[in-house]
């Protein structure tokens, strides 16, 4: 039914060792991490201004 349907001559396999049309970080390995983590402090100045001390990492 597929192939009746279809032009299945469109489709092929990539070329041995390439991911193919694929995006690079379509695979992760193991050991991957991404984190990220902020501490801040908000101090009150006036009230409409406040200074903000941050600490990212």
């Amino acid at each position: 039914m597929f192939q009746r349907n279809s032009r299945t001559g469109v489709f092929a396999l990539p070329a041995v060792g390439t991911p193919g049309n694929a995006a690079r970080t379509l695979l992760r390995g193991p050991g991957i991490n991404s984190r990220d983590v902020a501490v801040y402090k908000r101090f009150p100045v006036i009230e409409r201004m406040a200074l903000q001390l941050r600490w990212e990492w």
